[in-house]
């Protein structure tokens, strides 16, 4: 996954702030929000987003909406047509 995060970024030509991801075990290694904790956040990954200067998001789990189709990072048309192909699926 960071090997393709490193790919997309250098393919926008920069890093969003706020990037959302489900509740992966790469992002998000324990929820303890309904025992009144917080989500216990991959260090490894938490690293990775400091050295990218981003904030990972994570969203609510079973609940497609708050992944939000509107807001979703768009990346220019740049790039090989299989890209494009790809990213157009990824964002849409």
């Amino acid at each position: 996954m960071i090997d393709g995060l490193e790919e997309a970024f250098r393919d926008w030509g920069g890093v969003p702030q706020e990037l959302l991801f489900d509740q992966m075990k790469a992002v998000i290694t324990r929820d303890l929000r309904l025992q009144g904790g917080a989500l216990v956040r991959n260090l490894e990954f938490l690293g990775f987003a400091h050295h990218w200067s981003f904030t990972p998001r994570a969203c609510r789990p079973y609940r497609a909406q708050t992944k939000g189709k509107g807001r979703a990072a768009r990346a220019p048309d740049t790039g090989s047509p299989r890209r494009r192909r790809t990213r157009q699926e990824v964002t849409n």
